[in-house]
């Protein structure tokens, strides 16, 4: 199986800088030009399937893939964002003032550690690797797009790759960005990641 993984484009979370995780915000201007540029970037590729999160962001994004290659979107629940739960909406430093002895816990340990009310990156990790090992089985020779979040491509990541899951955050994913893993039966290769020369940096 070929994996393309699109990161939604920009929404006032990202600009903001605030965890967005499971809120459902829309994309602003800019991620909807990185979503239409995105969308030209894929338009050459034979795409057999789009997977997306249900969350709006990735839905509005995944609209556009979907019409430049004239395929409909099948909704996944496990690639929805991590949940941050209390902290949804909130930045570093909002977090830092109201709880730091947990936000340091969090930061050294977020497998094992949620936010109040929130996920573990093991909790995470199990709806995709469920999700994607699912993909590989129903479309062994296909080229599948899936349309995500930061949080579940970084954790994507370390699962294909042997990773151990606290090391996700040493992967940088950009809004609109696209990366591809190329799965085999003697494993997995990593074609590309974080690519973002469609949207000129």
């Amino acid at each position: 199986m070929r994996l393309l993984i699109a990161r939604h484009g920009q929404t006032k979370h990202n600009l903001d800088r605030r965890y967005q995780g499971i809120t459902d915000a829309p994309l602003n201007e800019t991620g909807r030009a990185q979503a239409a540029r995105l969308a030209e970037r894929l338009a050459a590729e034979k795409i057999d399937v789009i997977y997306s999160s249900p969350l709006m962001r990735s839905t509005q994004t995944a609209e556009l893939l979907a019409k430049a290659n004239r395929l409909d979107i099948i909704n996944d629940e496990r690639l929805r964002e991590i949940s941050f739960g209390e902290w949804e909406g909130m930045s570093y430093d909002e977090i830092k003032a109201r709880s730091p002895g947990l936000l340091e816990k969090w930061i050294n340990d977020p497998a094992h550690i949620p936010p109040p009310n929130g996920e573990t990156l093991i909790e995470l990790a199990a709806r995709v690797r469920e999700a994607v090992d699912e993909f590989k089985s129903r479309h062994v020779k296909d080229t599948v797009l899936v349309v995500t979040h930061g949080g579940v491509i970084r954790t994507l990541l370390c699962l294909s790759l042997g990773l151990d899951l606290n090391r996700h955050m040493q992967f940088e994913s950009a809004t609109g960005s696209l990366s591809e893993l190329s799965f085999y039966e003697e494993g997995v290769s990593l074609k590309l990641f974080n690519g973002i020369s469609h949207l000129g940096k």
